[in-house]
């Protein structure tokens, strides 16, 4: 799947792909404030949760982070486009 530069950017300047950006950011500090608070705070320490709340962040910074091409790459190298 190939996306034209100009399309990349008008979807990621759209403001409601900019408020689920600012979603995965929120949701990325959440889940690190957890871990510290979870590896910090807590008399007992759960192995299984830090690796859940590690695997939680970097997920939505993954997402956060996307860019055109891993888009594209994940969609398969076809340069058909399927709207014709």
């Amino acid at each position: 799947m190939k996306i034209e530069a100009d399309d990349w950017g008008a979807w990621t300047a759209n403001p409601i792909t900019e408020a689920v950006f600012r979603l995965f950011e929120a949701e990325a500090a959440k889940a690190k404030a957890a871990w510290l608070d979870a590896s910090w705070n807590s008399g007992n320490i759960n192995p299984a949760l830090l690796a859940s709340l590690k695997a939680r962040a970097e997920a939505f910074e993954q997402l956060r982070g996307m860019s055109k091409d891993q888009v594209e790459e994940s969609n398969g190298t076809d340069e058909t486009d399927e709207r014709g």
